[in-house]
């Protein structure tokens, strides 16, 4: 679990960048890139689920989930799993 929390923390700071473009126009671009992004992570990482949203300005402005909760029993990723955060140990 603690690996993926910090394969979760090394993602949200890759999309820190997000925060300098200004354009609406690039928002679609975005979405895009975190779409092909994400899935590859995932699949170098082994991982077998995760759910990523972004916040901006106190607006959830993309959330998605990917692959499974529970692989052993066929369950997806959902918007209401659960999962471990502000957990690591250094």
């Amino acid at each position: 679990m603690r690996v993926f929390f910090a394969v979760g923390l090394i993602i949200v700071g890759a999309f820190g960048f997000w925060a300098i473009l200004p354009s609406q126009q690039e928002k679609s671009a975005e979405i895009s890139n975190i779409e092909e992004f994400i899935p590859a992570i995932m699949r170098e990482a082994a991982i077998p689920g995760m759910a990523v949203s972004r916040i901006k300005d106190g607006r959830l402005v993309f959330q998605q989930v990917y692959g499974m909760a529970d692989v052993e029993a066929g369950k997806a990723v959902t918007l209401d799993t659960p999962f471990n955060i502000a957990s690591i140990v250094l």
